[in-house]
């Protein structure tokens, strides 16, 4: 967060939800905001003689909550719809994508672990959502498929804890 520098002022002096702490700069970092909203006030202040400190500035400043409950279906990763969210940025892999829903379909994931990252945003006032990180495991194909008699076997996959049979679809 910033604002314009005033002249004469010294420093600034902060509270942000009844935490005050002070600042040459004219700009401040709002790592630590609650989901909400948050109270920021901003006073300048200068230590030169006859100078008197400047009116208090406050705002009003909502943070989004966190992306929770991630669930993946036939394709479509999904989790709960974040009040106030206007968007939510899905970064899988590295790569970023935006929905303005609370899914997303995606189909390329990778054989092993995969990263997935999802922030809610706002597009008017109030701060984005921390990241709800997760992983989820894309098991490989099965291989070497063997039929011997009435018996169908193939290669063990690393991570599978049960196999479904399909047979024609069924």
């Amino acid at each position: 967060m910033s604002w314009d520098i005033i002249e004469g002022a010294t420093s600034y002096q902060l509270e942000i939800n009844d935490v005050k702490s002070s600042t040459t700069s004219n700009s401040v970092v709002l790592d630590n905001l609650l989901v909400g909203s948050n109270s920021i006030k901003i006073t300048p202040v200068s230590t030169a003689d006859l100078v008197v400190n400047g009116d208090s500035k406050s705002i009003l400043i909502n943070k989004l909550k966190n992306p929770s409950n991630l669930t993946y279906s036939n394709g479509t990763l999904s989790w709960e719809t974040i009040s106030g969210a206007t968007s939510y940025t899905i970064n899988i892999n590295g790569d970023e994508y935006t929905t303005n829903t609370n899914s997303y379909t995606y189909n390329e994931f990778i054989v092993g672990d995969n990263s997935i990252s999802i922030v809610a945003n706002d597009n008017n006032v109030a701060i984005s959502s921390d990241a709800y990180n997760a992983v989820i495991t894309k098991l490989a194909t099965p291989t070497n498929l063997q039929l011997n008699g009435n018996t169908l076997s193939w290669g063990a996959i690393e991570g599978a804890s049960s196999y479904s049979l399909f047979i024609n679809d069924v």
